[in-house]
């Protein structure tokens, strides 16, 4: 079932209410002279405290205490925010801001801070209604907050109320109440994804799978039209179930009419809104209308190198102007070559790194967005190749390659085959050889017999030959002449 679309900052709706014991005319009245200063001060004007409450001195002493309390956020935020503040400064303005929170946010109550930024900060909370424990995030300044700052947030706020993803941090409550904006939601226990891995020790192929849930959270928000653009392992936790969730939205966007149209490449400030390492080169070269999910499949890619090596594809550690030279000139390191540096490290990564898989890492990378992923959704394609064995399209696709992967894919098939055949052809060679001995066993064994034979007939043959002799000589012995010569012998 649904959860009710939240109230989103910015559009029609009765903002939640504030902490203020005061009647609700009364209340009603001061929001609109706190609304008042802070438009003027945002304009530029300045207005005197005490002037304001002698003019409005039924309001005492809710406007008294609201006034002076932004005052004194304004004055510490000034302080906290010069180029070598101090911590004493810091304090004083969160400790400020934390006071102004708790009484305009009576339904939370604050535990601990989570995390600051730019675009936010995130208290750990519990909410009284449900007493259930949420991420709290506010933002910066609240009621000091620009315009600019305001929309941001807001926009977040619907980028949120927009995803329903299991692994996509979920939106509970959102409202403004004393100017302040806010919203609840999930609270993820959890590490960001590259100390998850780290810590678990986790080989090559298991932080491929973690990868790709994240493509596949990825992948949902693009098919609801909008682009996180702040890709990063601190914006990935892995809960305690193990799965990996996406969060902070904060410098997301709408795309191909999926809501506004602004460009929000740099910051206020003119720099780099985002973390460097995972930008990408359009993200760096400045602002674009053309930012599309290859935008996101880049630092995606960056991800999987941090993940695989433990280190970024360039140097990034050289100053901000020189990584942002290197990301839009230099080429990304090989990946293997990237994984041999990385062995050096006391995270030792386990698990052989291919050609297949360093030629994935490098289509992500590619600076020309033509020659990259054309979709989230591609590149968790290949990744999900590269674990069955099969063909990459990051390869070029020769059939050489192509029969080298269906061999190792079915590698056991193959080498069952050439067992069977090499047993056949065992077998076949041994019987051919035993029919060869017995032929020539029995070819010499009758060679003998018939050179036995021929000797035995020709001795008989020879035999009858001398009797034959023989009985001619005794024959001619016998004859009458001879009688007659032998008779007339001399005696």
């Amino acid at each position: 079932m649904k959860s009710p679309r939240p109230n989103v900052p910015g559009r029609p709706g009765r903002p939640a209410s504030g902490g203020s014991d005061a009647s609700p005319g009364v209340s009603a009245r001061i929001d609109e002279l706190v609304a008042d200063v802070l438009r003027r001060r945002e304009a530029g004007q300045q207005l005197p405290i005490q002037e304001i409450l002698d003019q409005n001195s039924e309001l005492r002493p809710e406007l008294d205490e609201r006034l002076r309390l932004l005052e004194g956020i304004a004055s510490a935020r000034r302080r906290a925010e010069k180029d070598q503040p101090r911590l004493l400064d810091r304090c004083e303005a969160q400790a400020l801001e934390r006071r102004y929170l708790d009484d305009a946010l009576p339904g939370y109550r604050l535990i601990n801070l989570i995390s600051r930024g730019g675009q936010g900060v995130v208290y750990r909370a519990v909410q009284r209604s449900t007493n259930r424990m949420v991420a709290l995030k506010i933002l910066p300044g609240g009621p000091l907050a620009s315009k600019a700052r305001h929309d941001r947030f807001a926009r977040e706020v619907e980028l949120l109320s927009r995803l329903e993803h299991p692994n996509i941090v979920r939106l509970y409550e959102c409202g403004i109440a004393l100017h302040q904006p806010y919203f609840a939601m999930e609270l993820i226990e959890g590490h960001p994804i590259d100390r998850h891995a780290d810590a678990r020790r986790l080989d090559v192929d298991n932080r491929i799978r973690l990868m790709l849930i994240v493509c596949d959270a990825v992948t949902a928000a693009h098919q609801r039209g909008i682009l996180h653009r702040d890709i990063k392992p601190a914006n990935i936790l892995v809960d305690e179930e193990g799965q990996p969730r996406l969060l902070d939205f904060g410098l997301g966007k709408f795309f191909q009419g999926g809501g506004d149209a602004e460009v929000l490449t740099l910051s206020v400030a003119g720099h780099i809104a985002g973390t460097l390492p995972y930008l990408s080169p359009e993200q760096i070269a400045g602002p674009s209308d053309q930012l599309d999910t290859r935008t996101d499949v880049y630092s995606l890619g960056v991800l999987l190198f941090r993940l695989l090596t433990g280190r970024y594809p360039y140097d990034v550690t050289s100053g901000a102007e020189q990584a942002r030279l290197n990301i839009l000139q230099q080429e990304p390191i090989p990946l293997r070559r990237g994984l041999a540096e990385a062995e050096h490290n006391s995270t030792t990564r386990t698990g052989h790194i291919g050609k297949d898989l360093e030629a994935i890492a490098g289509k992500a990378l590619e600076k020309e967005r033509e020659r990259r992923y054309q979709s989230v959704a591609d590149f968790a394609g290949d990744l999900r190749r590269y674990l069955a064995g099969d063909a990459v399209t990051a390869q070029p696709n020769t059939g050489i390659y192509a029969l080298g992967k269906s061999l190792r894919r079915h590698r056991w098939s193959v080498l069952i085959a050439a067992l069977f055949l090499l047993t056949v052809g065992t077998l076949g060679s041994g019987w051919v050889r035993s029919i060869t001995r017995q032929q020539a066993t029995s070819g010499s064994l009758l060679n003998e017999i018939t050179t036995e034979s021929c000797s035995k007939n020709s001795t008989r043959l020879a035999s009858k030959a001398t009797g034959w002799t023989r009985f001619a000589i005794y024959s001619q012995s016998m004859q009458p002449s001879t009688w007659r010569a032998t008779s007339n012998r001399p005696s």
